[in-house]
């Protein structure tokens, strides 16, 4: 019994990690993408620190650069959106006509005029209205949840940027004191490496 210990211990504890990150990702996943775009532009923030701005100011400059390229490619995919729809009339006219054969090959195999085959079409989409507030409503909450997450990012990567000498200090104060100067080593060769 004593053998089997270890090795339940283990399990248990991977099973406890691995569901505390699943119902932890809501928190953890806008963290981690604040922190990757935190270090993409801590090079960004550390020069206009350097050149006599505060670090307040150079990190909102870098979240302000960051704001612009995600307007830029919401800007772009509207365009091509646009684009879609200005060939939504070509689109439509091709459907109608492919739709016209696919009805005149039902009336022909199975013996259902076009006039019947409009009503069993309006009578299975009449049970669906319900559906589509539906799915209506789950694209609206969608949108919403990817709004607050985007926001939620940004304000990650901010905190990131401008507290970071107190996040370097957290992980020191972690480190028993033997290994603080190995520690602090470790941190400015993957602040390196970010760069």
């Amino acid at each position: 019994m004593h053998v089997l210990a270890k090795p339940t211990q283990f399990l248990i504890f991977l099973f406890l990690l691995f569901g505390g990150l699943y119902f932890a990702r809501t928190v953890l996943i806008p963290v981690t993408i604040g922190g990757l775009l935190a270090m993409l532009f801590f090079p960004v923030s550390k020069k206009l620190e350097q050149r006599g701005i505060n670090r307040g100011l150079a990190s909102t400059i870098c979240i302000v650069c960051l704001l612009g390229v995600g307007m830029g490619l919401l800007i772009f995919l509207k365009w091509q959106s646009t684009d879609l729809l200005n060939d939504l009339a070509g689109i439509e006219e091709r459907i109608k006509q492919v739709m016209a054969q696919v009805q005149a090959y039902i009336d022909e195999k199975f013996g259902i005029n076009p006039q019947q085959q409009k009503k069993l079409i309006k009578e299975q989409q009449s049970s669906g209205v319900g559906e589509l507030s539906t799915m209506m409503t789950k694209s609206l909450s969608s949108l919403l949840g990817i709004g607050v997450d985007s926001l939620l990012i940004f304000v990650y990567a901010y905190l990131i940027l401008y507290f970071r000498n107190h996040l370097k200090k957290f992980v020191l104060k972690l480190v028993d004191s033997d290994s603080r100067s190995e520690t602090r080593e470790a941190l400015y060769e993957s602040s390196k490496v970010a760069q």
